[in-house]
């Protein structure tokens, strides 16, 4: 909601989707992107090892508690490629699962024990990512809507025009018509009137001519 998404809209919160009759997976983020793509956020990390290797004071505890936070996160990473979130039923989802660490600090110390954990859960489908690398994906995203709205406005703006001009050609056309009909009338009334009062034989002198008669 921060980068400008909405919920409901841009983005669903742990929206079910069964994939057999056995089997219900239910993501904790899927963000919409524009033309229907999607992209499935896990946020289920355990940090605890995390938190007992940074209050540890021994070293060969802290390396033990370092080396069990890799491996709680190498079981993540396999976990979420198993469940090939990717290959959802109504999901049209990129290769590759966000799996979210909200502890910026839990990421560095896994990096720095094992510099090959993200690469190998890359070549997995699954990008590990931090408060600050999973907003900035999220604002590109929210920039790509912003796009795609301005260009869906720019089109019904286009649509609008054509579709004013049109009437504006129709009225023009139909004023034109008026116009004609006009003159049309006017002619009558002065053929009218000349045969009533002004033309030769007209009615009121052939009245007169009848009251000197009488």
């Amino acid at each position: 909601e921060t980068s400008g998404l909405r919920e409901g809209h841009e983005f669903l919160r742990e929206d079910s989707t069964t994939i057999d009759v056995n089997r219900r997976l239910r993501p904790d983020v899927i963000v919409r992107m524009p033309g229907e793509k999607h992209i499935i956020i896990d946020s289920k990390v355990s940090l605890t090892d995390y938190e007992r290797a940074i209050s540890s004071t021994d070293t060969s505890e802290r390396s033990r508690h370092t080396k069990a936070l890799v491996g709680s996160m190498k079981s993540h990473i396999k976990g979420l490629a198993d469940k090939h979130y990717a290959h959802l039923p109504g999901l049209n989802s990129p290769d590759y699962v966000l799996m979210f660490m909200p502890i910026e600090g839990a990421y560095m110390m896994a990096i720095e024990a094992d510099q090959g954990v993200f690469e190998a859960a890359f070549e997995k489908g699954v990008a590990v990512v931090t408060p600050s690398t999973l907003y900035a994906t999220l604002k590109l995203i929210e920039q790509l809507w912003r796009a795609e709205k301005q260009s869906e406005n720019m089109v019904r703006l286009i649509d609008r025009a054509g579709k004013l001009h049109d009437k504006m050609a129709s009225f023009v056309e139909s004023f034109e018509e008026i116009g004609m009909r006009l003159d049309q009338a006017q002619k009558a009334f002065d053929t009218s009137l000349n045969r009533i009062k002004t033309g030769p034989g007209n009615v009121i002198s052939q009245i007169d001519t009848l009251g000197k008669l009488a």
